[in-house]
């Protein structure tokens, strides 16, 4: 776990601390362990699995559409840079292996680093246990330390569940042209990188 600030302009440090920072949590609503950990580029066909077994409507919560063809998005998933992309799973061990149970990720909108993109993920069978929430904790953490000042979540405006996680968290609403959607913001700019407790 991070014991100090990392310092924004070395991004080497920084990709270091995130591919190897995790954490085991305990969901209150199941007593069930996960853990929150980075994301590998081994994490391909766990990422395709979970996916591949997201409902119709939890497709089109998360990428506006029902796809078939999640290529692309894997690519993004599975090798991200953690400079301009990060992206944290939440898993479960099941069978010897680990299963994705969720995810979250943010992607740099500005080559200043100050305005980063995020969205979160969770498994149908998983709603309401409190995974998404311990996945949006984790990356504004993230997001904090490495000095992003706005982040931004554009969610659709049925998608209630995802509205009121985004709200208890801080995220502020705001008007948007399209009625179908919501745009969020949170400012990070006065939040000074959180210290975690050593070990």
């Amino acid at each position: 776990m991070l014991t100090k600030p990392i310092s924004r302009s070395s991004d080497a440090e920084f990709q270091n601390w995130t591919r190897s920072d995790s954490a085991d949590e305990t969901l209150l609503a199941t007593r069930e362990s996960i853990r929150i950990r980075a994301a590998r580029p081994d994490d391909r066909e766990r990422l395709l699995d979970h996916l591949q077994h997201l409902s119709p409507e939890s497709l089109r919560s998360r990428f506006f559409a029902t796809k078939g063809d999640f290529t692309e998005q894997l690519g993004q998933l599975a090798g991200a840079d953690f400079v301009n992309v990060v992206v944290l799973l939440a898993t479960a061990q099941s069978a010897g292996d680990e299963q994705v149970k969720g995810f979250a990720a943010y992607t740099l909108l500005e080559p200043s680093f100050s305005v980063a993109e995020l969205a979160v993920t969770v498994a149908d069978a998983d709603h309401h246990h409190g995974i998404g929430s311990l996945l949006l904790e984790h990356l504004i953490r993230i997001a904090r330390v490495a000095g992003i000042a706005v982040l931004e979540a554009t969610v659709l405006s049925q998608n209630r569940a995802a509205l009121a996680v985004l709200a208890h968290h801080g995220f502020r609403a705001e008007s948007y042209e399209d009625p179908n959607v919501v745009h969020f913001k949170k400012n990070l700019a006065d939040l000074v990188a959180e210290r975690e407790p050593s070990e």
